[in-house]
């Protein structure tokens, strides 16, 4: 990596902690790799994000957690409501470990030949939020038994 891009990513690492900082949120930064980690509550249930400053491909990465995993039996159904949303998804997509059995929303931009503003990061949080917002409940519905594989199916399509 160049002394360029390195010093390049930890100016744009500076401005995201000052983003988060003009917002009031509380985060966790390491300077050493160049991410944070914060919870963020939506409407209903709360989400763990992690933000990351990639120096040597220029990317700013946020993935946004949720606090369960789906039991082995319903992994496979639980992967095509993910692949649905991810049809209709405009930026970003919906990412299944099969090991862990959890799913993290994944949003990146690239920061290469760009001027950076807050706005990246304020696109970053909020497109990440929302979208994971939107469905988190159906999932999680899903996982608990509380609404079948026809249910989650047809809503994960709406």
């Amino acid at each position: 990596m160049t002394v360029d891009k390195r010093r390049r990513a930890q100016e744009v690492f500076q401005l995201l902690c000052r983003t988060l900082d003009n917002r009031s949120w509380k985060y966790t930064k390491n300077e050493n790799n160049l991410s944070v980690s914060l919870s963020v509550v939506g409407n209903d249930l709360p989400m763990r994000m992690n933000i990351f400053v990639e120096a040597e491909r220029e990317l700013v990465s946020a993935y946004t957690g949720q606090d369960f995993s789906v039991s082995e039996e319903k992994c496979v159904p639980f992967c095509m409501g993910v692949c649905a949303i991810n049809n209709h998804l405009i930026d970003g997509s919906f990412d299944f470990d099969v090991l862990k059995r959890t799913v993290i929303y994944r949003l990146i931009v690239s920061y290469h030949d760009a001027t950076v503003g807050t706005e990246i990061f304020d696109y970053l949080i909020d497109c990440s939020t929302a979208t994971v917002d939107d469905v988190n409940h159906t999932m999680k519905a899903y996982v608990d038994g509380q609404i079948n594989y026809d249910e989650y199916i047809e809503k994960m399509q709406a």
